[in-house]
Order: C-alpha cells, then sequence, then structure tokens
C-alpha cells in the first residue's frame, strides 16, 4: 500500500515565506505573483508554490480540480503554526 508522504522543506527562502505571509485567507495565484513582482507563472509554481503544497504549508482550495477558475491558495494549519512561530521569533 502506496500512501502520500509530505515532503518536508528543510529551509524556506525568502519568496516562501513571503507566500506564507499572504495566504491567511484565499489568495489567487495571480495576486499572490502581483504582490512579490513576478511573472513567470509556470516557473513560480514549479519553484515556490508547489514544494509549499507539497509540504502541506499551503494548499489549494478546489485542490480536486487545480485549474478551476476561481482556485485560489491558503495556508493550513500547519502553515499558520509555522507563520506564528516566526512571528514569535522562535
Amino acid at each position: 500500500m502506496v500512501t502520500d508522504q509530505v515532503e518536508p522543506l528543510t529551509d524556506l527562502s525568502e519568496t516562501h515565506w513571503k507566500i506564507v505571509m499572504l495566504c491567511d485567507g484565499p489568495c489567487r495565484l495571480t495576486e499572490i505573483m502581483a504582490v512579490l513582482g513576478v511573472t513567470g507563472r509556470n516557473y513560480f509554481r514549479k519553484r515556490h508554490l508547489n514544494p509549499l503544497i507539497r509540504a502541506g504549508v499551503v494548499a489549494m482550495v478546489h485542490p480536486d480540480r487545480p485549474n478551476h477558475p476561481k482556485q485560489a491558495y491558503m495556508l493550513t494549519d500547519a502553515g499558520a503554526r509555522l507563520k506564528a512561530s516566526r512571528a514569535a521569533g522562535s
């Protein structure tokens, strides 16, 4: 039997942290990219957003339909704890 494993992130980049700080509530990909000043959608997803999703820090609002026209991303409980620990200086 194969189970999905959470891929650990050993170190978050500054871009990862900016995404974590932005995604308290549902946030569209275009909104995140605009705030960060990024233009390469595929590169951004592959390099920054997907690792956060695989690590369980950020989740899709419509996980069963990744290309949903209203797809958005938000922090998971684990992501909220990670953000809180950073804010607390831990």
